[in-house]
């Protein structure tokens, strides 16, 4: 990660291509889970009314949301 970005609570803010990385997919598979309203959360930070988005994702949602997604639980 470069200059990274830091939210409102001091977490940091990863790119869609640091998103991809870190969940170990491509960069088209996680744009697609976001296009089907399924994945980590994103926060769009493009203006209103720009067609293009600007897509970032905080790295402790994503790591919560990760967590979601695991299929069972190893015994204790």
């Amino acid at each position: 990660m470069t200059e990274a970005e830091v939210d409102l609570d001091g977490n940091v803010l990863l790119t869609v291509n640091e998103t991809a990385a870190l969940l170990r997919i491509g960069r088209h598979t996680l744009m697609d889970f976001i296009d089907q309203n399924w994945g980590p959360p994103a926060i769009n930070l493009a203006p209103p009314g720009r067609r293009k988005r600007v897509l970032r994702f905080d790295r402790v949602q994503v790591l919560r949301w990760v967590e979601m997604q695991r299929l069972w639980t190893a015994a204790a």
